[in-house]
């Protein structure tokens, strides 16, 4: 919608983060960007960041069978 709006020349009265004004300039967005955005977020992802966490995270992307089937046979039904 930004796209078009400046494509056909008309204003716009909104606000956009620090973040998206730099990806428009072509600016390079870094982690730091979020801490206007989200503080508490920014503070957790700093610390990740600055720590080991290798040990801390046990992480696994997985579905169970049975909830898979559930989920596909759910949005296949009309």
């Amino acid at each position: 919608m930004v796209g078009k709006a400046v494509f056909d020349e008309h204003l716009l009265d909104v606000h956009f983060t620090r973040s998206f004004y730099k990806h428009i300039l072509g600016v390079k967005v870094t982690y730091h960007d979020i801490e206007v955005i989200d503080p508490n977020y920014f503070k957790k992802l700093k610390w990740m960041i600055e720590n080991d966490i290798s040990d801390i995270l046990d992480l696994t992307f997985c579905i169970d069978a049975d909830e898979e089937k559930l989920i596909l046979y759910e949005r296949t039904e009309v």
